[in-house]
């Protein structure tokens, strides 16, 4: 290992370099660790697989496709994108099975490069090529341990050790081959695997009470099984057109106008009833961004329902007096604004101080609980009214104005299905701590030397 004498200088030995495939000076900068017990990747994959480079689709023709946006922490969610370009034959080789990793090759965020998730259940689904599959021997070291040693601290270190980067940082499975993977004993492994699979229980179970009040939620307002079905052709009264201002002929798809009919049937109001006060983010230059300090909520930290802050980037708190009503507290809802617009998370009491980038909207509520109002506005009750007002644009948009006039409908079990959305922050909350549990656990293995 290079003797490093200062934050950017080492001294490498010459025999360090004798049949080196890596010559750059940062390569020798980033330490390795150092344990006596240990495999190169090459040696412990049994298979490894790239995905499918075809075209997708988000109209739900062909098979299912997952991305790297859909990974769900250290696990997979659901795909969002289909592609009708491969054979049945094709998708039959690409389709996930319990223990494979999937594994993040390129991506623009050098962060998000060598991010992993691992399959727990036989999934229909196949990947995307910006991922690649690895199933590891098992003999040598099983799934969940690698996985969980990969988004650790240490072998995130490992992986960043080995990345290539030019335009886009990229983690190939050659280079998955020279990362060094510590050798656990068979007992610690079975602990690791007990903590993942506890972990994994608790997700599904937060997955499943979402879909409960989501469901509870539509039942109660007699829009479960609305028709949704996209309509070639209509015809669309010119009066119309002159109220909406709109002259776009998505705007008056049918589908559209059956979710409004069905909103009204019910007790509603509009969304700005509920806003006490709100903020659209500041543009916060990409070079104040730091690796620790104040998080920065950026679009892409906005999932359906939560916040996915594993790639956060931060400022200094200084900055905050930049835009200070942009700063977020508990039980606000940030709502994206452009991209996938319409997705909303609440900000819980984990997230501490926080502030917004730009082209979000931060609201402040009164008279309504911000876990129900978030469900309406993930659930098609609000994602059809925000693809409604976004459409007509090459890149999606959506401003407050139009925001603000979103029909919401308050049900009478508003209170249950808020209940049901905190069971299932809990149990998703339960599933992140034993996931880190486990991961520190490993690092603490490796850190003694005991692996």
């Amino acid at each position: 290992m290079p003797e490093i004498i200062a934050d950017n200088i080492s001294i490498v030995e010459t025999k360090e370099l004798e049949g080196a495939t890596r010559l750059e000076a940062e390569y020798y900068n980033k330490p390795s660790f150092i344990v006596n017990n240990f495999l190169k990747g090459g040696k412990i994959i049994d298979y490894v697989q790239y995905g499918t480079s075809e075209d997708l689709n988000e109209k739900l023709k062909g098979y299912p496709v997952l991305r790297l946006n859909e990974f769900d922490g250290s696990f997979i969610g659901s795909p969002s994108k289909y592609c009708n370009k491969i054979t049945s034959e094709v998708f039959n080789k690409l389709v996930l099975k319990e223990g494979d990793i999937l594994v993040c090759r390129t991506n623009g965020n050098p962060k998000l490069v060598g991010k992993s998730a691992v399959v727990m259940e036989d999934a229909n689904m196949a990947f995307a090529s910006y991922l690649f599959r690895v199933r590891p021997k098992a003999s040598l070291i099983n799934s969940t341990t690698l996985s969980v040693y990969l988004n650790s601290c240490i072998g995130r270190r490992e992986i960043e050790r080995n990345l290539m980067v030019s335009n886009q940082a990229n983690f190939s499975p050659d280079k998955f081959r020279d990362i060094k993977v510590p050798l656990f004993s068979s007992e610690f492994q079975a602990i690791i695997d007990n903590i993942v699979h506890r972990a994994y229980l608790n997700h599904k179970c937060s997955k499943l009470l979402y879909s409960q009040a989501e469901a509870l939620l539509l039942e109660e307002l007699n829009i479960k099984n609305i028709d949704l079905s996209h309509e070639p052709c209509y015809e669309v009264n010119s009066v119309d057109t002159i109220a909406a201002n709109r002259i776009d002929a998505e705007y008056y798809q049918p589908k559209y106008e059956r979710v409004i009919e069905a909103i009204r049937k019910n007790n509603h109001k509009l969304l700005t009833h509920f806003i006490k006060e709100y903020s659209t983010g500041y543009p916060f230059s990409s070079k104040s961004y730091l690796e620790k300090g104040i998080p920065l909520i950026r679009i892409n930290n906005i999932q359906k329902g939560q916040l996915g802050l594993q790639d956060v980037v931060y400022i200094k708190e200084s900055d905050i007096n930049l835009s200070p009503r942009d700063v977020v507290i508990t039980n606000d809802i940030v709502i994206s604004m452009s991209g996938t617009i319409g997705a909303s998370a609440v900000i819980d009491e984990f997230i501490g101080k926080a502030i917004i980038n730009q082209r979000i909207l931060k609201i402040r509520l009164k008279d309504i609980d911000a876990d129900y109002l978030c469900l309406v506005l993930n659930s098609i009750i609000g994602s059809m009214q925000f693809n409604r007002i976004g459409t007509g644009g090459v890149q999606t948009n959506i401003s407050y104005k139009d925001m603000k006039n979103i029909l919401i409908p308050l049900c009478n079990k508003k209170l249950e299905i808020a209940n049901l959305i905190r069971q299932s922050h809990s149990a998703r909350c339960q599933a992140k701590e034993l996931l880190e549990q486990a991961k520190r656990k490993v690092e603490d293995m490796i850190e003694k030397g005991r692996a």
